[in-house]
């Protein structure tokens, strides 16, 4: 008995220590929330309108016994928005909004520095991860044009294949030198973008499997979850 409730007791502070870590990924907020709460937790109203980010902190730490950190009651509203709509695809504003929700930048982010190429990436990639888009999903002009002024802004000829989008290719004619410098370190940062995705991609694994530990049991989106991220390692998607 005494064992039994040691073990209830290491998980429940296990999970604690999830929910409060910077390093909570907003997938991993979701599926909790789902399991633990449900999907209506983020279905709009009838006047189509989301529940605050407040009221999603106040049902969340009154199921979970904790408090959300403002940065991570970001990246569950961005989950959950991402989930339940495609705004993500439909104007800049709303993909900036969800881009930075999912990176921790909480949800007022008009502080926050320019995103950086890795971190784009991964976010993005961690959108299609939580609700992968229909064939007829394609991003807004100005979103296009906001992710190739981003990789531009870092000499990134070639994305990682989630940022294909934006890719704007070049036509090299003599190569000097000089010219073959510039393309080596585009060529090293675009690895150093890869082996970043990669990382996080991992560590997004090794989380959904703590949460099943602790007795998640959210299993058609974790599931999901874990089934795309599979494909997109099978087949390179991330290089």
């Amino acid at each position: 008995m005494f064992h039994a409730r040691g073990l209830l007791a290491a998980k429940y502070m296990n999970l604690i220590d999830l929910l409060l870590s910077p390093d909570v990924f907003a997938s991993t907020l979701l599926v909790l929330a789902v399991d633990r709460i449900g999907q209506e937790l983020f279905d709009a109203d009838n006047d189509g309108r989301m529940r605050a980010p407040e009221a999603l902190r106040q049902e969340f730490e009154r199921q979970f016994g904790v408090k959300l950190p403002d940065d991570n009651l970001g990246k569950l509203v961005a989950a959950g928005a991402v989930m339940t709509s495609d705004a993500l695809y439909r104007s800049l504003p709303s993909f900036l909004f969800t881009v930075h929700g999912l990176l921790g930048d909480g949800t007022d982010w008009s502080y926050a520095e320019p995103i950086e190429a890795e971190d784009l990436a991964w976010a993005v990639m961690e959108a299609l991860l939580i609700w992968p888009p229909d064939e007829e999903d394609l991003f807004d002009p100005q979103i296009v044009a906001y992710c190739r002024t981003i990789l531009q802004r870092e000499g990134l000829m070639s994305p990682p294949a989630i940022l294909s989008f934006a890719r704007e290719e070049a036509v090299y004619g003599d190569l000097g030198s000089y010219d073959a410098d510039i393309l080596a370190e585009q060529a090293s940062r675009t690895e150093d973008v890869n082996a970043y995705i990669e990382e996080q991609q991992i560590a997004l694994l090794q989380q959904l499997e703590d949460i099943s530990f602790l007795g998640c049991t959210a299993d058609a989106l974790l599931m999901s979850i874990r089934q795309e991220l599979q494909q997109l390692a099978g087949a390179g998607a991330w290089t």
